[in-house]
């Protein structure tokens, strides 16, 4: 199974206990997929589950990661940009852009 961004930015939302539009949106994943992602969370370090039948608890980095994305014309933005199809990349080179991104903004 390929890893899905829109996916893994769900699971954020959903852990973190998102609106009815994120619980509706969670509903609809299919249990594969939605393991496959929530073990990829875990990997990476930006969530962890006390065992299987546990919600997914995010992280200090998992936290820092949804901020990053949650504002919704930038996480548009980055899959114009940095997750568009075809393309190269690394979750480093994602949260270097992210971070680069949010530096410009804020005018630093």
């Amino acid at each position: 199974m390929k890893r899905n961004m829109d996916t893994i930015r769900l699971l954020l939302l959903h852990a973190e206990g998102g609106d009815e539009a994120v619980a509706a949106e969670y509903a609809k994943l299919l249990e594969p997929e939605r393991v496959e992602h929530e073990r990829l969370l875990v990997e990476a370090g930006l969530a962890g589950a006390q065992n299987a039948e546990a919600p997914l608890r995010l992280t200090w980095a998992g936290h820092d990661f949804l901020d990053s994305i949650r504002n919704e014309p930038l996480w548009r933005k980055v899959k114009r940009k940095v997750l568009k199809p075809k393309a190269s990349w690394t979750f480093d080179i994602l949260k270097a852009w992210l971070a680069a991104e949010i530096r410009r903004r804020l005018d630093m």
